[in-house]
């Protein structure tokens, strides 16, 4: 990660959980992007065993068909059984959390790329990631050469009372090149 010598930035990588901080990194980066003509890459990383309860909820209600469908791809000969809950077998099964995970980060980078072009970037890519958080935004950071990661001081994750959530404050360790927090 580098800025060239011209002092401009040719690549800005964000991160998006859809909390409020992050919603706010992704405009300030859309908008760094915009003034620069950069190119930017919006990522969205989550690992299978941080749905939260409201995830799990929203995922019943917004995603049914979907994840029923889903279920019985991975087990055609057994129907989806009747009084277990949706959100109970959400809990319990890996190949529903893959699904849950797909269509949540989805949903988010198609969110976050709405927001980013209604704050004025206009070279825009998306990435869904699988794994832990920090490791997988500095990673792709490293990849799509980034000049600088803008990520929120807080996201959903279990230290959102912190000062500096643990993500942030992780990329900020891990990274080699410039990180910006936006609170």
């Amino acid at each position: 990660m580098a800025v060239d010598g011209s002092g401009s930035v040719k690549v800005v990588l964000t991160a998006t959980d859809e909390s409020e901080q992050a919603i706010r990194a992704v405009n300030m980066a859309a908008s760094i992007a915009g003034k620069f003509d950069s190119k930017l890459v919006i990522v969205s990383a989550l690992q299978f065993d941080e749905l939260s309860p409201d995830e799990i909820k929203f995922a019943e209600n917004e995603f049914h068909d979907q994840l029923s469908d889903e279920l019985r791809s991975f087990d055609p000969g057994t129907p989806v059984p009747s009084g277990i809950s949706l959100g109970q077998q959400l809990t319990h099964q890996a190949t529903l959390s893959r699904a849950v995970h797909n269509l949540l980060g989805e949903r988010r980078l198609n969110n976050a790329e709405a927001r980013a072009k209604s704050a004025g970037a206009k070279r825009i890519s998306t990435m869904l990631l699988e794994g832990d958080p920090a490791t997988e935004i500095v990673e792709a950071a490293t990849s799509a050469n980034a000049d600088l990661i803008v990520v929120g001081r807080r996201g959903r994750g279990r230290t959102a009372s912190m000062l500096l959530g643990s993500v942030s404050a992780r990329v900020i360790e891990l990274s080699s090149g410039p990180v910006m927090t936006v609170p």
